[in-house]
């Protein structure tokens, strides 16, 4: 499966999730520590500074195969690891968007590549 994400999972907030500190599945808006780790989720970009292997053990912990972020000032696309990252913000010139068969079994991030179209 994929996991889809407006800026990639902070150091923090994949930290909290290896260590059971949050559970991703029962997320409270009123407790404090889920507040952050959602605001780190939705917000920081950490993108240049994974290791291919946390991305992995974050996939793992989600029950997903693939992370693709989105609207990231990064003109163009960058592959890290299962991790694709595409601008798609006003920003830039190369703006991307992915057109996924969500029925099909993809084997790496390289079929996935192919899904990722231009936009004009």
């Amino acid at each position: 499966g994929f996991f889809f994400s407006h800026a990639g999972i902070s150091h923090s907030s994949l930290n909290q999730l290896i260590h059971q500190k949050v559970d991703l599945f029962d997320l409270k808006i009123e407790k404090p520590i889920d507040y952050k780790f959602l605001e780190d989720m939705i917000w920081s970009r950490p993108y240049d500074d994974y290791m291919e292997d946390e991305i992995d053990d974050f996939l793992e912990i989600v029950g997903c195969k693939f992370m693709c972020v989105g609207h990231t000032p990064y003109n163009g696309f960058h592959i890290l690891g299962n991790q694709l990252i595409f601008d798609s913000s006003f920003c830039t010139d190369n703006k991307y968007y992915l057109d996924i068969d969500l029925s099909k079994d993809y084997k790496d991030i390289f079929e996935v590549l192919k899904c990722l179209e231009g936009l004009e």
